[in-house]
């Protein structure tokens, strides 16, 4: 066995009691034991530094030798820098500060916090960001693998050897002593591996020994010994695995034991990989869930460069990944909704550039949409290969479901003009831990913005601004018995209120159509406590008429009287205006009109939640205490004609419209009521920070023009407050323009012109102050020679929760819900189910029509739509040609209840379509309806 340095501390047992078990498996030593074997071998070494120094531009637009230059420019920033520190403010609840803890690198181990046992300040020092000791530590590693010089192989190994002398590579502080190996450990130790891989040639005896060592120690063994005490579908036990994976591969080459610690992450990757979602998706959302597989993904890169048997690339769950990615992905934003802890976002870009350079052309098509094709940082660096990306679009239909992780999507297939909605039932069983209690929650992207928003990142510290991020209150779905007492309580969750458990929503039906998409969500059980039953039902049936409007019908009944209450919200830049029954949810280009209706009487308000007025405001319609309710909402977004191009640039209506400084510069801006250049109020920012406007869209080439209004204070020569444009593509600014730094006590206007330029998807205004003293904003405006695109105004009538009607330029939508079974009338449309839907022209005939759980739809008497049996079909009528879908099972996933199947419901021609005898025929698609011929699609 190794010899260990004495003060290798209480780690020393459990490695010597794994080295007696582990000596008598084989474990896992195929592939490569040599260095370097981390990412890159020792025979594809000349390549990368052939790559490194390939000047063409590859068909991608990109040269890969600037992309290098970028990467080695990163590590001599870095290089350039003192010795990493990291300090913080621990905070605690209601905002107080616990503790200041602060660390300069060396080899002393990182001082204890112990008044603040649930903050991790050590994960901030490893996560990989712009800079970081892992940052750091990579960059100089793979500078000197590539370039030789031994400047950065200094550096590294200053880093490296520090490390090595620390106590532990896990925060003992973080969980008050209880936690044996956590993000940090998985982090610190992916990265010394790599150092000590790259540069193993460079270090002496003692040298290799003493990380090697440290590796085993301090990363491997704790790491395997503690990963099963975090849920295998967590990023805490992926991180740690990434980190024992590679350690392992690295010191397998000196140390046969790695085989066998290497084979046991691949038995735990396995399990992991097997708790994620069975019909595709991450349970913790692109946040999350990108931690957790891109974090296994980087084990997948080492594998591969080490050529080890595995087998991980053909579990089925990574089949189902691009289609998650690309199903989820809104074609506007470009972003995945994210319904748990976290922001909307891409997902997963590493383990798609994987899957893409193994072939598949929906994940390359996925990089494609997101702006990813390209090389972002070491590890693309090291694995792109120009030949083998073929990005096609997917011949399926993107609208999906995903039910084990309770996610659907609701699309007009890559229409990027049209709106997309996003809902969420479940997990139903799957209790995880970043959730919120959002169960038949939805969000809307249109016009590039999240128009209906989720809350992200809940949070931690301020109680009322707890319960809004976390609860249902802050949600688009339904609560209870909302009065003055349970809105100044901040207890979440509230049973008898809201949601009381992470799981126990369910998808229940999907159809995913040409001209319709459908979902339904069960969540009553999400609301009920283990000692008993608050609702029987809370069903939530969602209807998109593509490409612009989306029907909602609640249903809701418990064993008590409840007031009921639907939520629809904005966030913090939104307004939301209107009366009784009609609302609209305003952004800066775009908007949503909102027609609700309950079946029973109710009264709305806008209103924002005491404490957590910063979220912005929300529109609440309660019913009168009943035991069962139904709601009826149309929601149809469309631009907003605003030619100002801002809202709210006097900040009249306070923060509306912008969004400020977040962070430790919060607190620095505020509304001001004394001393405004212009109505009642004005924007102030003492010490440091910014104002963003809400981004619009301009076309490329057209005139922008912004002004505002400043005046400063106590501000010193030299300094002052600054105006500035950015110009956003795919999420990122890459051009901006700027006027300033103005300083004066009395308010002047200032003025800042240019054209948009070419690649803009997006503008935005930002107001800027970083000096003592404070800067003053006021009437703030933006002009621009673009046209104002006004959207179409909806004209929307609806009898109770059952029926409405939705006229929009020149077509007429028509609904009706019913009971499974039973006939009912509203004008001139009939059917017996749940939900029916006829679509008009401006001469008044249907261009097509969609039922669900029923069998006949029908409209002034003539039969649209008949089946056998009780089904969902949508038809599309264009041009004299009828097209249709026929399914009776829309259950999304196998475990459902089954239903009747498509062969025993219709085959045999026991259909009829717009009142005319149809045969059915089986196609890629499911059912065709074929009327005298060949059969239509």
């Amino acid at each position: 066995m190794t010899t260990l340095p004495t003060w290798a501390g209480t780690g020393l047992a459990a490695l010597a009691l794994s080295a007696a078990v582990l000596a008598q498996e084989p474990g896992n030593q195929t592939g490569l034991k040599e260095h370097p074997c981390l990412l890159v071998n020792a025979a594809g070494l000349p390549a990368l530094r052939a790559k490194a120094a390939d000047e063409r531009q590859n068909r991608f637009g990109f040269v890969p030798a600037a992309v290098w230059k970028d990467i080695r420019g990163n590590a001599d920033r870095l290089a350039a820098l003192p010795a990493y520190s990291y300090a913080v403010s621990i905070p605690g609840e209601g905002g107080v500060i616990l503790e200041e803890w602060s660390y300069t690198l060396s080899a002393e181990t990182p001082p204890p916090h112990p008044l603040s046992p649930n903050y991790p300040p050590w994960t901030a020092m490893f996560q990989e960001r712009a800079d970081s000791i892992s940052t750091r530590l990579i960059h100089f590693s793979f500078a000197a693998l590539v370039t030789g010089e031994e400047s950065y192989f200094l550096k590294a190994r200053e880093i490296a050897l520090a490390l090595c002398q620390w106590r532990d590579w896990t925060d003992r502080s973080y969980g008050a002593g209880r936690i044996e190996a956590c993000l940090d450990t998985g982090h610190c130790t992916y990265s010394v591996a790599m150092f000590y891989d790259w540069c193993f040639d460079r270090l002496d005896a003692a040298e290799r020994q003493l990380i090697r060592t440290a590796l085993m120690e301090k990363g491997i063994v704790p790491i395997l010994g503690y990963v099963d005490h975090y849920p295998p579908d967590t990023n805490g036990y992926a991180v740690l695995l990434a980190g024992a994976t590679l350690a392992s591969l690295a010191v397998r080459p000196e140390d046969a034991r790695g085989g066998v610690w290497l084979q046991e992450c691949l038995d735990k990757m396995t399990v992991s990989l097997d708790r994620g979602g069975k019909d595709g998706g991450t349970f913790e959302g692109p946040g999350y869930g990108t931690y957790l597989l891109d974090s296994l993904a980087l084990g997948f890169d080492a594998l591969t460069s080490a050529r080890v048997d595995h087998g991980l690339f053909e579990h089925p769950y990574l089949a189902t990944m691009p289609r998650y990615c690309v199903g989820l992905l809104a074609p506007d934003t470009l972003q995945i909704p994210c319904f748990s802890d976290g922001s909307p976002a891409i997902a997963v870009p590493r383990l798609m550039r994987i899957l893409a350079q193994r072939g598949s052309t929906d994940a390359a098509f996925y990089l494609e949409q997101i702006g990813a094709l390209g090389i972002d940082g070491i590890y693309d660096f090291v694995r792109f290969d120009e030949a083998s990306l073929q990005p096609r679009p997917p011949a399926w239909n993107p609208s999906s479901v995903f039910v084990d992780i309770g996610y659907a999507s609701l699309r007009d297939g890559f229409n990027a003009a049209a709106p997309s909605l996003f809902f969420k039932s479940g997990p139903t069983t799957n209790n995880i831990g970043h959730n919120h209690y959002d169960h038949n929650a939805f969000v809307i992207s249109y016009g590039r913005q999240w128009l209906v928003p989720d809350r992200g990142y809940h949070n931690f510290y301020i109680p009322a601004k707890r319960k809004f991020s976390l609860g249902s209150i802050g949600h688009c779905t339904v609560v209870m018995d909302i009065d003055d007492a349970w809105m100044a309580d901040a207890t979440v969750p509230s049973p008898g209120h809201d949601q009381v458990n992470r799981a126990g929503g369910r998808i229940t039906d999907f159809f995913a159509g040409q001209a319709f998409d459908y979902v339904r969500g069960a969540a009553a059980a999400a609301y009920n406590p283990k000692d008993r039953t608050v609702l029987d039902r809370f069903d939530r049936q969602i209807v998109y008429v593509k490409p612009y409007a989306f029907i909602l019908r609640d249903d809701l009944a418990a064993p008590e009287p409840h007031a009921y209450s639907f939520l629809l919200h904005s966030d913090g830049v939104g307004d939301i205006e209107g009366a009784d029954t009609a609302w609209r949810l305003l952004r800066t280009n775009v908007q949503l009109h909102a027609r609700i209706q309950s079946s029973v009487s109710a009264a709305a308000r806008v209103q924002t939640y005491p404490g957590a007025e910063t979220y912005g405001p929300f529109l609440r319609v309660e019913t009168a205490p009943v035991n069962q309710a139904a709601f009826l909402a149309m929601l149809v977004p469309q631009p907003y004609a605003n030619p100002s191009w801002l809202r709210n640039g006097g900040f009249e209506k306070g923060f509306s419209g912008w969004v400020p400084r977040a962070g430790e510069d919060l607190p620095n801006h505020r509304v001001e009521t004394g001393g405004v250049h212009g109505g009642r109020q004005c924007a102030a920012i003492d010490g440091s920070g910014y104002y963003y406007s809400e981004r619009f869209s301009l076309p490329v080439g057209s005139r922008v023009e912004a002004s505002v209004w400043i005046r400063t204070l106590g501000t010193p020569e030299g300094k002052g407050a600054t105006m500035t444009l950015y110009f956003w593509r795919q999420g990122k600014a890459f051009a901006q323009e700027r006027v300033g730094p103005f300083r004066h006590d009395d308010w002047q206007e200032h003025r800042l012109a240019t054209t948009v330029p070419a690649g803009t998807d997006e503008v935005c205004v930002a107001l800027e102050y970083f000096a003592a003293g404070t800067g003053f904003f006021d009437d703030v405006a933006v002009a621009s020679d673009a046209p104002v695109v006004a959207g179409l105004e909806p004209q929307i009538a609806m009898e109770g929760a059952d029926s409405a009607t939705l006229r929009l330029g020149d077509e007429t939508v028509a609904l009706l819900c019913s009971v499974r079974g039973q006939r009912r009338e509203a004008g001139d449309l009939a059917a017996d189910a749940e939900m029916a839907v006829v679509v008009l022209d401006a001469a008044g005939e249907p261009t097509r029509a969609f039922l669900h759980q029923g069998s006949v739809v029908t409209w002034k008497g003539r039969d649209l739509l008949r089946l056998d049996g009780p089904g969902t079909a949508e038809i599309v009528l264009a041009d004299g040609a009828l097209a249709a879908q026929v399914r009776t099972d829309t259950t999304p996933h196998a475990a459902l209840p089954a239903a009747p199947s498509l062969s025993t419901a219709l085959r045999g021609g026991r259909a009829s379509l717009n009142g005319a005898p149809a045969a059915l025929q089986e196609h890629a698609g499911g059912l065709a309806i074929r009327l005298g011929g060949a059969p239509s699609r």
